[in-house]
């Protein structure tokens, strides 16, 4: 009787732990905006739910001194990561204090310190059940969150000739918020692609098992390809050779039979689906009217266009190295340079400004010029939205891009730099090397680890590596987000074992 109390009490503390993890998930994508809206004005249900999300951080750390209270200082005990974690956001509150504007913006700390008392928690249980089924539960709401969004962009795409990536889908709004853009779609089908692929190679595994994951990994592959995410394209690409080398363990045939499969079916699948939609919208006619913003290569002697987005290699002979380089990356160069400059100079450089002049915005609209200096600390969350804002009349290119270098870092660690200072960039550094280094120990050192028998340490080392790739492109885990969730339940998974391996 005794032993089903127990099995009884874990599945429902297992249960607990569930729900808040969801409601972390519900947070997202909500913002420090809903803190400061004026409710006098604008009530409706889609606000008041927003704030609500927004508010769930701040339940849970209340909720946490509460009813821990009496265990306090041994749950504040942090690994060495944690503590970084904690520091670099310690260093933006300390950044937004000097600077003594937007102290709105403190809620991405609190999102952060959340998360982090959450999996030290977690942690701190030594469950390694527990810490897989937490990992499997982000990987399940993260397909559903998949599933209904790339329904939705499906559905609308498939009755039009415009590319999957620049679908009028990714323009709408729910509830105020954005649904996920094409980049956040690409990485959800990357992700899952990690989780299932590392259980194909699974011992023992059902065969109708296998051929479930390599039909949903096609689907997978597919809509990465459809989407056109190079970043995530060239990841993938990453991820097979070093797949390759982690099931070294399996038949070499197996392997290359597996991989043939996953990429030239999905590449077919690619080639024909423009086709596909063009004699659906014969049939069926338009559901919206197709852009031109693509290049179309046609096949010799077949009557098939393969529709790739005009700025997949948008390269000019004639033009400057510098232009060149900020068209492929959709001038994220020109952000990463322009917030760079005006961190350490509070001025834009000649090229900086031919740029701005070349796209009628005025220098003056800029608002970074009025801030005080703060290079040790930085200026607090968000800054980099703050710094990239032009308010020039009439110039801002769509609701969600209001400056002429984009609308953020897209790059975690100048975002590190420009919210929490030279100090929390080295900081920001630090922990990441050491994360990779546990990673290379796991994976090299001990090279006769079997890692077809782990299929949750496999997909989690992936899942970190694509993310601190990603991160040179994106903000992902600098802030409180999807990635930053996939970091925390993978990085405990990595740690265990690492501990294990030194022991």
């Amino acid at each position: 009787m005794l032993r089903y109390l127990n099995k009884f009490n874990n599945y429902y503390n297992y249960f607990i732990y569930f729900i808040v993890l969801f409601f972390f998930w519900v947070s997202i994508n909500t913002g420090s905006k809903y803190l400061i809206i004026d409710y006098s004005k604008n009530n409706d249900f889609g606000v008041i739910l927003n704030l609500f999300r927004a508010l769930v951080p701040y339940f849970f750390i209340l909720f946490f001194f509460i009813f821990f209270k009496s265990n306090l200082r041994g749950l504040l005990k942090f690994d060495l990561i944690f503590k970084l974690f904690i520091i670099y956001g310690l260093l933006q509150l300390t950044g937004l204090i000097y600077i003594g504007e937007n102290f709105h913006e403190h809620y991405w700390i609190v999102c952060l310190f959340a998360l982090l008392f959450f999996f030290n928690f977690i942690k701190k249980k030594k469950d390694q059940k527990l810490l897989k089924l937490i990992f499997l539960y982000n990987n399940l709401i993260l397909l559903s969150v998949f599933i209904i969004s790339i329904f939705l962009v499906f559905k609308n795409n498939i009755f039009s000739e415009t590319l999957l990536y620049a679908d009028h889908t990714f323009n709408e709004t729910y509830n105020y918020e954005q649904v996920p853009r094409s980049t956040g779609l690409s990485r959800m089908a990357f992700v899952l692609f990690i989780f299932l692929n590392s259980f194909y190679f699974l011992k023992n595994i059902n065969k109708q098992i296998k051929l479930l994951i390599i039909i949903f990994n096609i689907i997978l592959i597919s809509i990465i390809l459809l989407l056109q995410s190079r970043g995530v394209i060239l990841s993938l690409i990453l991820s097979l050779l070093l797949i390759n080398y982690l099931f070294k363990d399996q038949n070499l045939k197996v392997r290359f039979k597996y991989l043939c499969i996953i990429i030239f079916v999905p590449v077919i699948i690619f080639i024909l689906y423009p086709s596909l939609q063009t004699v659906i919208v014969e049939k069926y006619g338009y559901s919206v009217v197709s852009g031109n913003n693509y290049n179309q290569y046609k096949i010799k002697n077949l009557n098939i266009n393969i529709n790739v987005r005009g700025d997949f290699f948008n390269i000019i002979e004639d033009d400057t190295v510098e232009n060149n380089i900020a068209r492929v990356s959709s001038n994220r160069s020109q952000a990463w340079k322009f917030l760079i400059f005006v961190f350490f100079n509070k001025e834009l450089d000649e090229n900086l400004k031919i740029a701005l002049k070349q796209q009628r915005f005025k220098e003056d609209e800029f608002n970074f010029k009025i801030k005080k200096n703060n290079f040790l600390s930085g200026y607090g969350p968000q800054a980099d939205r703050y710094f990239m804002l032009n308010s020039t009349e009439g110039m801002g290119n769509s609701d969600r891009v209001l400056g002429p270098f984009g609308s953020h870092a897209s790059n975690g660690y100048i975002y590190s730099l420009v919210c929490s200072g030279i100090l929390g960039f080295f900081v920001f550094l630090a922990l990441n090397l050491i994360i990779f280094y546990k990673i290379l120990k796991i994976i090299f050192i001990k090279k006769f680890y079997n890692f077809s028998s782990n299929p949750y340490l496999t997909s989690a080392i992936l899942i970190i590596l694509f993310l601190q790739f990603r991160i040179l492109f994106e903000n992902s885990f600098s802030v409180f987000g999807v990635d930053m969730l996939f970091l925390m339940s993978s990085y405990l998974i990595i740690e265990r074992e690492f501990r294990n391996l030194k022991n």
